[in-house]
């Protein structure tokens, strides 16, 4: 999926939920929103930051290692959304293209979060 069209998915998914103008987003409410129970963790290893666990009937388990900084899992449990919301667990793709997208998508989250789109509007 091309930056632009994951970026329009992301800011209508967020714009469907009511939750394009509040900051910081709410990544907890987006969980519940979506179906997924979200779990922070000891037990994964150091060098995975996060997991994703699809279930039956659209439910989700996201597993996210909390050995890792505050801002890194704040950013890992967008990154898991954002396999969500861009339907990731359905489809066959590469897992190279998976984790791109993903954390592309986990960046509009955050690039929003920070107001940087207006920024770049207002030309700040």
């Amino acid at each position: 999926m091309k930056k632009g069209r994951v970026k329009k998915k992301i800011i209508n998914f967020l714009k469907s939920c009511h939750l394009d103008d509040i900051f910081p987003v709410n990544l907890a409410q987006i969980a519940n929103i979506i179906g997924a129970k979200v779990y922070s963790t000891r037990f994964l290893p150091n060098s995975i930051s996060g997991l994703l666990i699809p279930l039956k009937n659209k439910k989700y388990i996201i597993m996210i290692n909390n050995k890792t900084e505050c801002v890194h899992q704040r950013l890992t449990f967008a990154h898991e959304l954002s396999h969500i919301i861009l339907n990731h667990p359905l489809k066959s793709i590469s897992p190279t293209l998976y984790f791109k997208t993903s954390s592309k998508s986990a960046m509009e989250i955050t690039l929003k979060e920070l107001g940087v789109y207006e920024k770049i509007k207002k030309g700040r």
